[in-house]
């Protein structure tokens, strides 16, 4: 998707990002297990709220439970770079695949 290009400013980043409640992020927790965002919400951004308060929902049904998201670590430019997969379609091992990395 292009909701974060780099030539989209802040706010259009964060409106791509929150404007469409089945948007889902795949994240890594501080144990760096992946977890599921999804429906995340901008509780700011108003005359009355100036300031952007993003929150999503982290995990999914009954056990679901809404966190606070840094906005600004959300939206910051990251480059990932990707091996094809014929590329990794010639990796034997795991170190092969990591080798593509470098």
């Amino acid at each position: 998707s292009l909701a974060v290009s780099a030539g989209k400013s802040q706010k259009e980043k964060l409106r791509s990002l929150t404007e469409d409640v089945d948007t889902v992020f795949l994240v890594a927790d501080d144990e760096k297990n992946i977890v599921i965002l999804h429906s995340p919400k901008n509780f700011g951004g108003m005359r009355t709220r100036p300031t952007n308060k993003v929150a999503a929902m982290i995990r999914l049904g009954s056990t679901a439970n809404g966190v606070l998201i840094n906005e600004k670590a959300a939206l910051e430019e990251c480059r990932l770079v990707m091996p094809t997969i014929d590329a990794i379609g010639q990796c034997a091992t795991g170190i092969d695949i990591a080798a593509l990395a470098c």
